[in-house]
């Protein structure tokens, strides 16, 4: 196994893994958001369909950005001393446009990038997704879950908790 070194542990990879690559990995049918869309909109879609981010993409499937319930909860759990401003009207935060919380640089990889990267990648980068792209356009993507079940033994642990020896 090889691993990477980080604050005195290390993080091993299986052997297993080093080999698979973002697409074997990655989820291609993705939950995307608009840039137009409301806080408390993106708030209620995250939560029904139990997910903690989404990319945010245009009309034409351009990735702009990605979106985390942890953005979200900072955003919205700031003491409401003033309404948030837009046009010269006040505005619950709920109502405030994604654009305005989004992280607007995220963190992607190419198809072909190995996953044992990508998991360093995350960790480096103390994120839970990484956004697949294409020519600037999402293809799919990879959560801190998506690696954790490509372990060997992690999926053996997930599949039967009690009885797994790690």
């Amino acid at each position: 196994a090889q691993g990477l070194r980080r604050g005195g542990r290390t993080v091993a990879f299986a052997l297993g893994v080093k080999s698979l690559l973002a697409k074997d990995l990655m989820s291609r049918d993705v939950v995307t958001v608009s840039p137009l869309m409301e806080i408390g909109a993106v708030a209620r879609l995250l939560s029904d369909r139990h997910i903690t981010g989404a990319p945010v993409v245009d009309a034409d499937g351009r990735l702009l950005g990605v979106i985390s319930q942890t953005d979200i909860t900072r955003f919205l759990g700031h003491p409401p001393v003033e309404e948030w401003q837009e046009k010269g009207e006040n505005l619950p935060r709920e109502r405030a446009p994604l654009v305005s919380v989004m992280t607007d640089k995220p963190v992607t990889c190419d198809e072909d990038m190995p996953v044992d990267q990508i998991a360093e990648l995350m960790i480096l980068r103390r994120i839970h997704r990484v956004l697949v792209t294409k020519d600037n356009r999402l293809t799919g993507i990879i959560s801190s879950m998506d690696l954790l079940r490509a372990l060997p033994s992690a999926s053996k642990a997930l599949r039967d908790p009690l009885h797994c020896r790690w």
